[in-house]
């Protein structure tokens, strides 16, 4: 049960799957990375379909080793807040784990499941 934003805190209301992920749980799922030399579509760029998360980062992130961009990505998704629906589907079954792939000018993180 979280604070209702819509009565002032007079109320409650159960979260949902468009609730944000404010005790991190994302980062908790085993990260999978994949390589491509393709860049990220224009969809990726500006859209983020179907992503957890998409990075423009201009290649920055390759001249990390794979430990040290698992490290970074980990620490991106402690500090900041995912919705649920990005990795948890309409049954809310949670993603197994999550793919990361590195791309030639950023990455996207996908939701991975069986």
């Amino acid at each position: 049960m979280i604070s209702c934003s819509t009565c002032e805190g007079k109320g409650i209301r159960l979260e949902d799957r468009f609730n944000n992920d404010r005790e991190h749980i994302i980062a908790t799922l085993p990260i999978e990375v994949s390589n491509t030399a393709n860049p990220l579509s224009w969809e990726e760029s500006y859209l983020g379909l179907n992503t957890v998360s998409s990075v423009t980062d201009y290649g920055r992130h390759q001249r990390l080793s794979e430990e040290e961009f698992i490290q970074m990505i980990k620490k991106e998704l402690s500090d900041g807040y995912h919705q649920f629906c990005k990795y948890i589907d309409k049954n809310n079954e949670v993603a197994d784990k999550l793919i990361v792939v590195r791309k030639s000018n950023g990455y996207v993180i996908l939701a991975g499941w069986k």
